[in-house]
């Protein structure tokens, strides 16, 4: 599969993806779509999400994900997050996790960002640890 290429994230210091997860079960492949979202005002948008804060673990043991027509490696730390984390059936759980919602490829984005972090983790319906 090819490697997830991400969108630029529209103009305005306000913008932000969110991971919209899968459902599925313990041995399916992790699934899921990028979409994006403005923290303000966030009730408007209908951009219900959870944070998610976790240890990232080692860098270089990863497992691939669907996002979209592409993939992504993540750590095995998230990986088992996502996997724990994902409905069985339903809708989508909409989360947003740092490592596939940041660019990690673009040091400009990243920096506005992890600026953003505490204003979207407040903007969370809540934070699963």
């Amino acid at each position: 599969m090819v490697r997830y290429s991400y969108s630029p994230l529209p103009p305005g210091a306000d913008t932000f993806r969110i991971l919209s997860l899968h459902p599925g079960t313990k041995d399916d492949p992790i699934s899921c779509d990028l979409i994006t979202a403005r923290l303000s005002p966030l009730e408007s948008n209908d951009t219900t999400f959870e944070a998610l804060s976790y240890c990232w673990g080692d860098a270089s043991n990863c497992l691939p994900i669907r996002v979209g027509a592409g993939s992504l490696l993540v750590t095995r730390n998230l990986h088992a997050a996502l996997q724990h984390l994902r409905r069985p059936w339903g809708p989508p759980r909409r989360i947003w996790a740092d490592a596939v919602c940041i660019n990690q490829d673009d040091a400009t984005e990243k920096g506005g960002q992890v600026q953003m972090m505490r204003d979207i983790y407040r903007g969370a319906s809540h934070t699963v640890v």
